[in-house]
């Protein structure tokens, strides 16, 4: 009889859900240097500098993967299905870089 009980729980638990974590890109920099997320998870980039951004995601192979310019007051979101060590930078600002550790 206590079977159901606990079934009926399991059952009423909602699906885990991707989570978005915000990072600003200011003063030639971005607001975090690091991060870790879970498999499915985004970056969402917001471009608070008066300048144009060029990200790209580096995978642990060292392949680039080119996001376009992004705009003065634009967002970018940026979804990382897979596990793995990303590094996201900015290819008109060398300095600016950071690790994605996903999960």
């Amino acid at each position: 009889m206590r079977v159901l009980p606990v079934l009926f729980l399991l059952a009423s638990v909602p699906a885990a859900r991707a989570a978005d974590v915000s990072i600003e890109q200011a003063n030639h920099a971005f607001s975090q240097s690091a991060v870790a997320l879970s498999a499915g998870d985004a970056l969402v980039m917001h471009n608070d500098d008066g300048t144009v951004h060029n990200l790209s995601v580096i995978d642990e192979d060292g392949d680039p993967q080119d996001l376009g310019l992004q705009q003065p007051g634009k967002t970018l979101r940026i979804q990382f299905a897979n596990a793995g060590r990303f590094t996201v930078r900015c290819a008109l600002t060398p300095g600016m870089k950071m690790t994605v550790n996903v999960h």
